[in-house]
């Protein structure tokens, strides 16, 4: 994403007007802003989805419902990243008409796609963070520490 930004800023994309983009310029732009931007997007919430549940799977071994919580999640996570990249990647038919505006094909509602990826992400977001709570609630700790503990685990979801 860093990349895609610095590029943009050097090609004079940014802070500037759409009509101000030169036409011959404007391709490119297109190509990169709604092409290539949402594909590379969809895989790195997905990634650090998937390396913050690994993390939970090493910390109890002993609890099987909390394990097969972590797979579920885990499934729900990849997914709903591989949905979120297959839809970036193939947006219209022919693919060419995704980001070039003389191409005609048949796209499929990118609004809906935009909405539906921030669904997904939020409802990741909270199996994730709800996932530790019963084993923090367990654990044989004085309840200040419990406290400290899910503070903790909430700080850390912002």
């Amino acid at each position: 994403m860093q990349g895609l930004m610095l590029k943009a800023t050097i090609e004079g994309y940014v802070g500037v007007h759409g009509w101000e983009i030169p036409i011959e310029k404007f391709k490119d732009f297109a190509f990169w802003n709604s092409y290539i931007n949402p594909i590379v997007y969809a895989v790195p919430p997905g990634a650090c989805k998937m390396v913050i549940l690994m993390f939970f799977l090493e910390l109890n071994n002993n609890s099987k419902w909390f394990r097969w919580s972590v797979y579920l999640s885990m499934f729900v996570v990849v997914g709903s990243s591989a949905g979120i990249l297959f839809s970036s990647i193939f947006p219209c038919s022919p693919i060419r008409s995704a980001y070039d505006l003389v191409t005609e094909g048949d796209c499929i509602d990118r609004e809906a796609t935009f909405k539906a990826t921030a669904a997904f992400g939020v409802i990741t977001d909270v199996m994730i963070i709800c996932l530790p709570i019963p084993m923090v609630l367990s654990l044989h700790i004085s309840t200040r520490k419990k406290v400290g503990l899910l503070a903790l685990f909430g700080i850390g979801s912002m």
